[in-house]
């Protein structure tokens, strides 16, 4: 034997690890699809080519759902700033302590099982037929049609209502006000 210490073995991250690098930091939308229609409250399933929300249909989920994204932002939110004290402890000679080593794994395992957590409040978002599109501000979408094209009504925690929509492919940023969409 050497007598220089050795090093412990790392293990592969989980899965949680691998999605914790790829969410944080929360503004980008969690890449997940509805699933089946096993929580759809509609008569048909959202899909990728077709069905939408009407803006009632919407609104009326927005008591169902509003709850759930108060949780997801206020776990995203607490995520964030574990993540940034884990690498204030990754960084420089601290690392080397086993206090800090410690630490560092407790917060490493508690991080995961929270993103679990995170993780299930997309799905069961997603699963009633809205896109999260960030989990930090609790930002969604409700596909829609209008005229025949395909559009997004947009809803962000804090704001009372469903009060804005916007194209397919424009994003937050080209949010207009409900009130310009015909009556339904």
């Amino acid at each position: 034997m050497s007598g220089r210490p050795v090093a412990p073995r790392r293990r592969s991250p989980p899965a949680a690890s691998t999605l914790l690098a790829i969410s944080i930091p929360f503004a980008c939308p969690i890449p997940y699809r509805v699933p089946s229609s096993r929580a759809m409250t509609r008569k048909e399933p959202i899909t990728d080519e077709g069905a939408s929300f009407t803006l009632h249909e919407a609104s009326a989920l927005l008591a169902r759902v509003r709850p759930i994204v108060e949780r997801m932002t206020a776990l995203a939110e607490n995520l964030w700033l574990r993540k940034e004290r884990l690498a204030e402890l990754n960084r420089g000679v601290r690392e080397r302590h086993p206090l800090y080593r410690d630490e560092v794994a407790a917060m490493e395992r508690s991080l995961e099982e929270d993103m679990l957590q995170l993780q299930e409040y997309v799905r069961e978002i997603v699963g009633l037929g809205a896109e999260v599109r960030s989990v930090r501000e609790g930002i969604l979408d409700f596909p829609a049609r209008l005229d025949g094209r395909r559009i997004w009504l947009c809803w962000r925690l804090g704001e009372p209502e469903i009060l804005f929509w916007h194209e397919w492919e424009t994003g937050f940023a080209g949010r207009r006000p409900v009130s310009e969409l015909p009556e339904s």
